[in-house]
Order: C-alpha cells, then structure tokens, then sequence
C-alpha cells in the first residue's frame, strides 16, 4: 500500500493559520519519518504484518500525531480485514481534535471519490456530510466504515482508555509522558496493558510526546529504547528538524518563562528531559558534578577506603523490602582529600552507597552496622519513619553509635518540618559545590528530584514510576550529621565474628 501516495491524492487536512482545509502534503520531517518506516518496516509492501514499535520524542507542532492519524485512515481505508485502531490522548481536547481529524480524512476520501474538487469541498464542507453517510456504519464518538468494519477509536487517557480490551492493531498513545500517574491510574498500567491488546509479531504501536521530565513510564521507556533493551526503536525530532532560527526566534519571544523553551522545543534528548518538570536542584550545576566508577561488592559500592581519624556519618532511608522502593545507604567522609589540578583540597564525599529494594528493614539493620564498622563505627542516622522503627529495633541491639535527636530518641525522624529544612540545606551544599557526590545513581536522582516532592513525607511504595528518591534522602539525612560527626577510631574490643570492633555494653535508649 503506497500510504503517502493515498494520503496526499484524497486526504484533506485543516491548515494551522487559516483553518482552511486543504490537501495533506507532507512535510520535509514527515517525509523524512515515513521513510524510515519503510526502511525499518517495509510497511508499503508488509502493511500491518511488519511489527511496527516506534516511540518518538519530538519539539511542539512536527506535525507527528497528524502524520501517524491519516496513515491509520488510509490503512482503514484500503485494508480488506476489519481492522480495530485505537488512539489515546493525554487530554479531552486533544481527543475531539483526532476524532474530528480522523472523520476529515475518511470524509475527504469519499468526497473526492464522489468528484469534488478541493476547491468545491472548501467553499462548500457540506458534501463531507453526504460522504459520511456512504462510509461510515458508525460515526459518532467512535466510527466504523461500512465496506470492511474497520473500526476507530479515541479515548482520553484519565478515562481509562486502555482498559477496553479486545484486538487492536493499529495503536497511538499520543503525548504519553503526560499521562496521570497516580496510585488510583498509572501511566504504565495504562500503556502496557493496552500494549497487549496488539500482537506480538504484529500491528503498529507508536508512542509520542514532548518530554515531561525524565522519571516518568515514557521517560523508561525511552530509555530503555535508547539503550538497546527495548523492541522499540527511539527517534528524536528537535525543533532544528522543522523550525528555521528565524522561526525558533519568534517562538522564543513569546515565552514569558524561558525555562519552558528546551522542554518544549529542545535540541537533543538530553535537553528535552532534563529541561523538562519542575526541578528542585538547578540541572545546570548538577549535571556538571563528577562521579566515578566504584568498586562493587554485593549491594554495596564504594568510592574510597577507610582513613584513620577522619570524620564519617551513615544516612540510611529505609523501605518495605517488596521490590518497589530501595533501602538506602550513603556514607560521607566529611575530612576527603580530593585532587584539583595540582592541589589537594579538604571537601566532603560520597565514599560508599548500598540499595537494594529486596532486603526486609529487619535485615538491613546488620547493612546499617556493616557499613558502619567499615568506616570506623561511624554515626548512624537511619531514618525513624514506617519501616525505620523496625531496622531501629534491631539495630540499637547490634550497633552502638546511632543518631539521637534533641529528645533522645533514636534515628533521624523525617517530617513536614524536617525535610524540607534538610534537603534545602543539601541543595545549598550542591549548587555551592560542597560535597563530591561520587555515585552515577545519586547524582541522576538530584537532577531527577521533582520540587513538589519536597512536602511529601508519606512515600507510595505501590508507585513504580515516581519517587524514587531514595539515594537523596539518605544523603541529606548524612549532611545533617556533618556537625556533631567527630573523628573516627577503631575500637579494641573484637567481635569474633566478623572481626570488627564496637561497644556492646553501651547502653541504649527506647526508639
């Protein structure tokens, strides 16, 4: 099926300045896209038995989702079989546009079919009704056509859309990293349950969007695309694909918020997703912070040895241990040596990092001890929130040098005052360059935290896609030990097993 040939002969489409409809010619970036479909795909001879799996990340107004509608109509159109499509938009207004949209291009078809010119259609949008009546057997919010049964429909993401069920062979999520994601609708539930309506060896899935931060199911998805984990095949289409400077100028000039404008209309993918959402930590300055490769042991990496008399503290953020939220260890040697050039300077470090969403909070109190020997009994500051009581309860029997608050209770109690107070002061540290953070994960999960997690104390652990901050918090909390850590010590009493040494006689307070 020539699909581009068909397109641009019957189809009509409305025209961005005047509303007018005139004939879909395609554009330079759609004419480059459906190229690649045949490269990849051979679509024009293999038709829907090539299995199609495209995500795309694009600038505003490529024209993508029009692109990906008509080439939907004309298969509906010249395909023998009662295919079943299905589009879902993020928003209501967006599924009236491609419904309308969609009803255009059949309509169109019949119209010329029928005889009308393009000029008779456009002074005259009423022959587009008498074609309707001749095509379609269904046409209202949803439409099939009489000849074949092909059937179209599309939904808005927030309704469920997905949860239809049935065989689906053409299918479009359009502005997917939009999508709701909360406890009640997750994008994931939504895109991969739908996904599965759609055979395996064949029929087209295409995801597009602009980005909306990087921690969201498109984000995943596009990376695991991008990497090569994914059957999909990512594609990236910045504003230079489509805008000319003269054009991106005017675009610019009318953001009243400049931030918006590399989210909107970004150059490379990194752009787009780390533009992108309502950033707590300035991505400027974090994506300028170094890391390094570590030594891997079991869960735990490390970035440096234990260094005799050197000051230390353990930040520890505890989770269910179900396989959703991680359990979390950073370490900081306050006194590090760090080179710059020629010069060594004194400057706090990330020396070691563990996490692992499988360990009960009761297992990970010996995590907590272990890391702590390592680093010459260190402090300790697991978190005392949920799950944190119960890593405390084992913990205080194991360990002796554990937090305590201004009211003696053990453990660092994350709390509507104390968080936002704690990571605004790791966020100062950061943009000023204080600490070397060292771990690849944490500095991706700093330039990944969301402002609006910054008043949220009760973590979703059902959340799979959002919230994964785990590395943070056990940073900050790490940070806030930096002034009541003293210089470490290994001390002579030995503990047979594991040769290690700390006071079992001290004695220990309730949690």
């Amino acid at each position: 099926m020539q699909y581009r040939r068909f397109i641009e002969t019957f189809f009509l489409i409305d025209e961005p300045r005047s509303g007018k409809l005139v004939p879909f010619k395609f554009r330079n970036i759609q004419n480059r896209y459906y190229d690649e479909l045949i490269k990849d795909y051979d679509i024009e001879k293999k038709g829907l038995i090539s299995p199609v799996r495209e995500i795309i990340l694009k600038a505003r107004r490529e024209g993508f989702s029009s692109l990906l509608l008509a080439l939907f109509a004309a298969d509906d159109l010249l395909n023998d079989n009662p295919t079943e499509t299905l589009v879902i938009s993020y928003k209501d207004d967006g599924t009236k546009v491609f419904r309308k949209r969609y009803r255009t291009f059949i309509t169109s078809y019949g119209a010329r079919k029928m005889g009308y010119s393009v000029e008779q259609i456009q002074v005259d949008p009423g022959v587009l009704e008498q074609a309707a009546k001749q095509l379609f057997s269904i046409d209202s919010d949803e439409f099939e056509l009489k000849h074949n049964r092909a059937h179209f429909y599309c939904g808005t993401a927030s309704a469920r859309t997905g949860g239809r069920g049935g065989v689906v062979q053409k299918l479009l999520f359009s502005e997917a990293a939009f999508y709701p994601d909360k406890r009640e609708l997750r994008a994931k539930e939504i895109i991969e349950g739908t996904m599965r309506q759609v055979d395996l060896s064949s029929g087209w899935v295409f995801v597009e969007s602009t980005a909306n931060g990087d921690n969201n199911h498109y984000a995943k998805m596009w990376d695991d695309a991008s990497n090569g984990t994914s059957r999909f095949k990512s594609n990236f289409y910045g504003w230079r694909e489509f805008y000319s400077d003269s054009e991106f100028e005017l675009i610019k000039s009318e953001f009243t918020d400049k931030r918006m404008i590399p989210q909107e209309y970004p150059e490379t993918p990194e752009e787009a997703f780390l533009s992108s959402g309502d950033r707590f930590f300035d991505p400027a300055i974090v994506s300028n912070l170094k890391t390094e490769e570590g030594i891997q042991q079991g869960n735990w990496t490390y970035y440096a040895d234990y260094q005799p008399g050197h000051r230390y503290a353990l930040g520890a953020d505890v989770s269910e241990g179900v396989g959703k939220h991680n359990s979390t260890i950073v370490i900081l040697d306050f006194d590090a040596k760090i080179k710059k050039g020629e010069i060594t300077v004194q400057k706090p470090k990330v020396i070691a990092v563990y996490s692992n969403n499988q360990i009960p909070p009761d297992l990970f109190a010996h995590e907590i001890k272990s890391g702590g020997l390592r680093y010459g009994s260190c402090l300790a500051a697991p978190e005392r929130n949920n799950h944190g009581f119960t890593t405390l309860a084992i913990l205080k029997d194991i360990y002796f040098n554990i937090y305590r608050d201004e009211h003696e209770k053990l453990g660092f109690h994350t709390n509507m005052a104390s968080k936002p107070k704690m990571l605004h002061e790791l966020r100062t540290a950061i943009h000023e360059e204080l600490i070397e953070v060292s771990d690849q994960a944490l500095k991706k999960e700093i330039l990944s935290y969301p402002a609006q997690d910054l008043n949220e104390t009760n973590r979703d652990e059902e959340d799979e896609d959002g919230g994964h901050y785990d590395r943070i918090i056990a940073l900050a909390i790490a940070w806030q030990m930096r002034g009541i850590a003293v210089p470490s010590m290994i001390f002579e009493h030995r503990d047979v097993e594991r040769k290690q040494s700390f006071d079992p006689n001290n004695p220990f307070n309730e949690i």
